[in-house]
């Protein structure tokens, strides 16, 4: 293991879910698989892009450039409906995913970092809608540990990462200012939602053994004064 990083004892704490704390693309990758086959079998169209889903990027995103880029209004609306029928199963089926502890795959270290969170200084922050991210923290056990969560869906919210606003928001919510908050992420949007909010730290983890993408690669350098780059949660620890 390489080098511990330490979290001042009074800095907020403010974490991503999905992907940083927990592995669910298993039990989304089943889900995207069949919402996609139920929306093939209602319209009698062949989605593209079934075997280039990425980990930890959105399902919807290139499904609806594929909708935008349909070449005259009737094949639009064909595959508009298309996408309606995939996201009434997606949508239709969060509940039981957040609901189910065994879709829910705790990264290394993260139980115990979870555990040593005061809720007072501590937020959730995710592109998840907030009533879904509460229902995973009580699956989880994790409810008294966060005291505030803030999903997409919150009113100060104006958009989701890398827009600033959510984790500007969270540390509202707690009472402190962005200086006074560590960022914890996983991913591009995330780390530059933190950043750009004013938060002092940030780490940002990359697991595995694979290059970190070249747009990433360049953002960690321009921000290398408050990112740390770590490959597991074990490696971050608080100031007593």
């Amino acid at each position: 293991m390489s080098n511990n990083f330490e979290i001042p004892s009074q800095q907020g704490v403010l974490s991503d879910f999905d992907g940083t704390l927990v592995d669910t693309e298993e039990a989304k990758e089943k889900l995207f698989h069949q919402g996609v086959e139920k929306a093939q079998t209602e319209t009698g169209l062949l989605y593209p892009n079934t075997e280039h889903h990425v980990r930890g990027e959105s399902t919807t995103d290139p499904m609806i450039k594929w909708v935008e880029a349909a070449e005259d209004q009737a094949t639009k609306a064909q595959r508009q409906q298309f996408l309606k029928i995939y996201l009434a199963h997606w949508n239709g089926e969060q509940e039981t995913l957040y609901g189910n502890q065994e879709n829910f795959k705790s990264f290394k270290g993260a139980q115990v970092l979870v555990k040593k969170l005061t809720p007072e200084r501590s937020a959730l922050v995710s592109s998840n809608p907030t009533s879904r991210l509460k229902l995973a923290l009580k699956t989880l056990n994790w409810e008294s540990n966060f005291g505030t969560v803030i999903g997409y869906d919150h009113k100060k919210v104006t958009a989701k990462k890398p827009d600033p606003s959510s984790y500007r928001t969270a540390s509202q919510e707690l009472g402190l200012t962005p200086d006074q908050c560590t960022v914890i992420e996983d991913s591009f949007p995330g780390l530059k939602s933190g950043l750009d909010a004013g938060a002092s730290q940030a780490f940002l983890i990359h697991r595995g053994t694979a290059e970190i993408d070249p747009r990433l690669q360049q953002f960690v350098a321009e921000n290398s004064h408050r990112v740390q780059v770590i490959q597991s949660l074990e490696q971050i620890n608080f100031q007593a």
